[in-house]
């Protein structure tokens, strides 16, 4: 989860579009990065292997997420590419801390 809010956090390109991401956010969401819908897959079906009752309210927080992260590249001055580095970062520390001490596949 706290990998999930840090992604969040790291994607825009600029500060100055707050205004422009909050009047676009009911344009049409872009598709995630590969890479990022990967990590989503394997969080969730790491929590619900090591600990179901964990997974709704993981599947949530990470569906959240997702729903977060569309909005965001749909908005103006949105840097694709760093959200796909920030879920390539995420994926990596996931599979070094996250996956072991769960010990999930």
């Amino acid at each position: 989860m706290i990998g999930v809010l840090a992604l969040s956090v790291g994607c825009k390109k600029s500060e100055t579009s707050a205004a422009g991401s909050a009047a676009s956010s009911s344009a049409a969401a872009s598709t995630l990065p590969q890479v990022c819908q990967d990590y989503i897959d394997k969080a969730a079906a790491c929590f619900k292997q090591a600990n179901p009752q964990m997974a709704a309210p993981m599947q949530q927080a990470l569906d959240n997420a997702k729903a977060q992260w569309s909005q965001q590249l749909g908005a103006a001055g949105y840097n694709a590419a760093a959200m796909e580095a920030g879920c390539k970062t995420a994926m990596d520390s996931f599979d070094k801390t996250v996956k072991p001490m769960l010990k999930c596949n």
